[in-house]
Formats: C-alpha cells, structure tokens, sequence
C-alpha cells in the first residue's frame, strides 16, 4: 500500500500557480450586495440532539457542520433542512500532534481508501452542500490530499470551507486551482467559553465583513455560544450586515473574497 508522501514546498508553490492561472471570473452583478456579509457555521454538531434543535431554532441562517457517524448526525440534518438552515459535512482529518479522530481522513491511506472514506463520511449526512475540516492541521498542509478531497468534491458540486486548524494550510488554495467553491474561517468565536468574550468575537466578525465585505466565523455548539447568539442575531438589523448560508454567496463574492485573501 503506497502511502501518501510527505510534500515540500516546490509542490505547494507548483499548486499556487496553477490556482492563480486558472482563477475564477465573476459573472454577478456586483451591486447585489448592499450590505457586508457574515457566515457563521456552527461545527461538531451530532452528539448532543438538544442543542441540535436549539440551533435549528435561532433565529438567521447559521450553517450546522454535522460530524459523520454521530449519534444525532443524520436526525439533525433532516430537521435543518426541513427548517431552510445549511447543512454541511464535519469531515474528520488527521491532526498534527493528537491522535486522529476516530473515521478520519488519514495522511497513511492510499488514494482508493482515501475517496472511499471521503464518501462514506459524505453519505452518511444527508443535505450536504458542501464540507468542513474537524482538526486536519496535518492533512490540510497535503497537496496530495487536498487534491483527492477537491476531486470528489468536483464531481459531487461541493464547496469546501477552510477551518485554518493551522497556518500552513493550503486547502483553500487547492480548492480553487480545482473550481471547487472555497472560502476561509476568519474568527474562531469560542475559544473561551463566556458570553462576554463570545459577543466581543462576533463584533470581531462583524468588523472584518465591513472591511472585507464578507467574513466567516466558526463556533461551537456550547450553550454559551448558543446564548451569545440568540442576542446577536435578534440584533442583526443594528450591525447592518447579512447572514447567509455558503450557498447563498453571490458568485461575485466568491471571486471578490478570495482575490482579496490570496496569500
């Protein structure tokens, strides 16, 4: 079994420029966006069906990243869908310097288990629209993963959101040199847990969309950050600024926010 190999940087410059030659070209209007837009995904949800429907019920359009396997996963995608939220994909890939969780995406897998895996995880939740990396700071870093991630995402129209679990991620970048609709985590909302400290990661959120014109924030489904935002959202209107769901992103965004995120 041949494993998948450890790649330097000539690959990851290699992969870079072929992003860069093949960029997208915008096809929206770009005076469709009136307001800056935030994207808050909410990740690990599966194992805990009370606070799945909790966030089901908030008021706005949060995005779930269901874990695959879990005990509520496939309950809690049925309920979201049915109730208008954005379900995707908690894909599970290796980490740096943990253990990988269990059914993860491994950098010792040949390509064959590898995309066999890949959709088992993506089957078993139903309503995708796209996926998510659950840790993955080492699998992330893999030209050679990432490729066989972007090619089954190709084939089944997904997009695919960068958690930045590490620096040195080129997820986001192998992404787009495949035209796989592709976007990068700007704020982690609950690395503390505390009301105060969560409501002070939105306003971060929110004052990098009014720079940027769209931002991404990833939480978590404690009841902490499930109380900071009820309060923000039942206060949208004040910070003049759009939720929306990935697959509510106007094409125009897409391009406008990765050709200002290069990196």
């Amino acid at each position: 079994m041949k494993a998948i190999k450890t790649v330097g940087v000539l690959f990851t410059l290699i992969c870079c420029s072929l992003f860069l030659s093949q960029s997208f070209a915008a096809t929206d209007n770009p005076s469709t966006a009136t307001k800056p837009v935030i994207v808050i995904i909410i990740d690990d949800v599966g194992h805990n069906l009370r606070k799945g429907r909790e966030l089901i019920d908030l008021n706005g359009q949060i995005t779930l990243s269901i874990l695959p396997f879990s005990p509520h996963g496939k309950t809690i995608a049925h309920l979201a869908h049915n109730q208008g939220k954005e379900v995707i994909l908690h894909s599970p890939m290796a980490p740096l310097n943990h253990t990988s969780p269990p059914d993860g995406l491994t950098l010792d897998m040949d390509k064959a288990r590898f995309v066999r895996l890949l959709n088992q995880q993506i089957n078993d939740i139903p309503n995708v629209s796209g996926i998510n990396n659950h840790m993955g700071s080492a699998l992330t870093r893999n030209v050679i993963a990432m490729s066989w991630v972007m090619q089954e995402l190709k084939k089944r129209d997904l997009y695919f959101i960068d958690s930045r679990t590490t620096a040195e991620s080129i997820a986001w970048h192998t992404a787009l040199h495949y035209r796989v609709p592709s976007w990068k985590r700007d704020v982690f909302l609950d690395n503390q847990r505390d009301v105060s400290a969560i409501n002070k990661q939105l306003n971060k959120l929110v004052k990098k969309a009014k720079e940027k014109g769209i931002a991404f924030g990833i939480g978590h489904p404690y009841d902490e950050t499930i109380t900071a935002l009820k309060g923000f959202l039942n206060s949208q209107a004040a910070h003049n600024i759009e939720i929306r769901s990935p697959s509510q992103l106007d094409s125009w965004i897409k391009v406008k926010y990765a050709s200002n995120n290069l990196e």
